[in-house]
């Protein structure tokens, strides 16, 4: 089997963004959070991260339900990872208990752990991943370019997307100190898979 050239691979990769995302005629709306470990220093960037998906895709579900009537109930897809059962914990902690900016009220279901080679929807939020890392950790912008525009927004506020690095630091009433796991790499990207927009 011949090998894809990096310039076919990266046409491969443009044409599935825009057929997959831009080219939705309901629409699709992206979810993203990137941290900067530097930016977070002695906080955990998985739990900023899931803390903000898992609020930002909330209220986005309660602006459907308020604004469309559209009653609907969320569900959150992640790769299977070794933060599965810490994810786990989070979403029932953040429905129960809630989080820094309150409680969950919109999910069907915790969160789902798929493997990526059985579902397009997580191949789809890799791509999506993929473009925000190459973005931000290599300034490559060609994959980003196509996406920018469908983060959750509306009135002018971009809602899907939450960047923390040195010119934006996570804001200081996110305690997240007595966490134990360790900071992972530079830039994190945790998408979640599309959502319909009615």
């Amino acid at each position: 089997m011949a090998k894809t050239s990096l310039a076919a691979r990266e046409e491969l990769i443009k044409e599935a963004l825009n057929v997959s995302i831009v080219q939705q005629v309901r629409g699709v709306r992206l979810f993203a959070c990137v941290v900067e470990k530097a930016a977070v220093a002695g906080k955990d960037p998985v739990h900023i991260c899931f803390e903000q998906l898992a609020r930002r895709f909330d209220l986005f579900l309660q602006r459907c339900h308020t604004k469309h009537q559209d009653p609907q109930r969320g569900i959150m897809l992640f790769d299977e990872s070794s933060t599965e059962q810490r994810l786990q914990t989070l979403s029932r902690e953040f429905k129960h208990n809630g989080h820094a900016f309150g409680k969950t009220h919109n999910y069907a279901e915790v969160p789902v752990f798929l493997d990526s080679r059985a579902t397009r929807l997580i191949q789809l939020a890799d791509l999506v991943a993929y473009s925000i890392f190459r973005h931000f950790e290599h300034g490559d912008s060609q994959f980003w370019d196509i996406i920018k525009g469908r983060f959750d927004e509306e009135g002018g506020v971009r809602h899907g997307f939450v960047l923390y690095d040195a010119a934006h630091p996570a804001p200081p009433h996110i305690n997240l100190s007595n966490l134990d796991t360790p900071p992972s790499a530079i830039a994190h990207a945790f998408t979640t898979a599309r959502t319909l927009v009615p």
